[in-house]
């Protein structure tokens, strides 16, 4: 995302805060992957892949994937479905389809049109 977008869609003060609803959620948690948000009962999620703020190539993917815990895999899969679409991006997305039975569940749920509850 471009700066202007970044402030547009999450306040000024991102990354230290972001701003939904009218409420300032400030940043608690910070991964490889995403950035999480908490202030009452409101929280809130950000990819970095989508921010722009951590890269990853496809190449790397293939190279590391076998090493992580499902709960590595789970979060990059996540923060990769709220990424815009890239090249990079959609080839891993192919990859992790077909290689991967494990992330390939968690990309079919996070389609548009998947199911709640499957």
């Amino acid at each position: 995302m471009k700066p202007e977008a970044i402030a547009y869609t999450f306040g000024n003060e991102y990354p230290a805060a972001i701003f939904t609803d009218g409420k300032r959620l400030p940043l608690v948690r910070e991964t490889r992957w995403k950035r999480f948000y908490f202030a009452g009962k409101t929280n809130a999620e950000v990819s970095r892949i989508m921010d722009g703020s951590t890269k990853y190539t496809l190449a790397e993917l293939q190279q590391e994937l076998h090493s992580w815990t499902q709960d590595e895999k789970d979060e990059f899969v996540d923060a990769l479905c709220r990424a815009k679409l890239e090249f990079d991006i959609c080839a891993m997305r192919e990859f992790l389809g077909h290689s991967h039975s494990d992330c390939a569940a968690v990309l079919r749920r996070a389609e548009p049109g998947a199911a709640a509850n499957p």
